[in-house]
């Protein structure tokens, strides 16, 4: 199998006719950013698996539809997360004609609150954030809260707001080592074994992370940045730790709000250093990559 072609909704050939693949969320986006950014696109419809009627005010059609060249559109624009198993079903049929939408979405945040402590833990997925929670919730006079983007809002702006981030090196290879370890669960296993791509190997997976925009990767793989936009408009964002200096800098957190700094015996990684896993290939695709959380976050690109 090609790799699929990504499209950003206003880098669709204007003038051309389009049908959005999937009637939910994603492919309701896709048509207001088209709508927004590139008017001269006529959006002709949508197609789903599941669905039938109308959505958006648009028709919904069947899969089977576009096989036969019935619809007649220019693009199917492919808008569903699990895009895997429409592009095996449509690929030979479609082929240039078949793109992926890299289609920005409102992220979906993950808070801790302590309103006794007055503060916000705003998590980064693998970077210590269990650790941090456990020691938040030991400190906290009051019971510590989940809270999601949504509430991110109608939390007070004077709360001291804190994340941890991680060098991209490392959390590169502290996901794929996550991945490899819940294979049956591992979300790009299926795309990259429909890529020819062993999934198990290290090489793959970079490459393979690289190709994929934010705008339809997984959490744990999305730039970090991309975690933190918009936080600025809600709560803010009083200070960034590294997991690298995890204790001192949680020692500056803990002395902010007044709390113990110990943060309890946390166990070393025995997967070794990431130079360990890279080649300079490797490193210069990560780099690439993640170049922007290079630049905001202060770690220094490897070559």
């Amino acid at each position: 199998m090609n790799w699929p072609a990504y499209v950003a909704m206003d880098a669709v050939p204007s003038g051309s006719s389009v049908l959005l693949y999937g009637a939910g969320g994603r492919g309701g986006r896709a048509l207001e950013l088209l709508k927004a950014l590139n008017p001269g696109v006529t959006v002709l419809g949508f197609v789903d698996s599941f669905k039938r009627g109308r959505w958006q005010g648009l028709p919904v059609h069947a899969p089977e539809d576009i096989l036969t060249g019935a619809l007649g559109a220019d693009f199917v624009i492919v808008t569903t997360f699990d895009f895997i198993p429409v592009l095996t079903r449509l690929d030979h049929a479609l082929g240039e004609k078949l793109l992926v939408g890299d289609i920005p979405m409102p992220e979906r945040k993950h808070a801790i609150i302590s309103h006794g402590l007055k503060a916000i833990y705003l998590v980064m997925p693998k970077v210590a954030s269990t650790t941090l929670e456990v020691a938040l919730a030991a400190a906290s006079p009051t019971p510590i809260e989940v809270i999601q983007e949504a509430d991110l809002s109608a939390c007070p702006r004077d709360y001291f707001s804190f994340t941890f981030v991680r060098n991209p090196y490392d959390r590169m290879v502290s996901i794929f080592r996550h991945e490899a370890n819940n294979f049956n669960r591992n979300v790009y296993r299926p795309a990259m074994e429909w890529l020819g791509r062993d999934p198990a190997d290290f090489a793959n997976f970079v490459e393979f992370v690289h190709r994929l925009p934010d705008g339809i990767a997984d959490i744990h793989v999305r730039s970090q940045h991309r975690l933190l936009e918009g936080v600025e408009e809600t709560v803010g964002l009083d200070f960034a730790g590294h997991l690298e200096s995890l204790n001192e800098d949680f020692a500056r957190v803990a002395e902010r709000l007044e709390i113990p700094s110990d943060l309890g015996h946390i166990t070393k990684s025995k997967r070794g250093h990431y130079r360990d896993y890279c080649t300079p290939k490797l490193l210069a695709l990560i780099g690439e990559r993640y170049r922007r959380d290079f630049e905001l976050f202060g770690y220094e690109l490897e070559a």
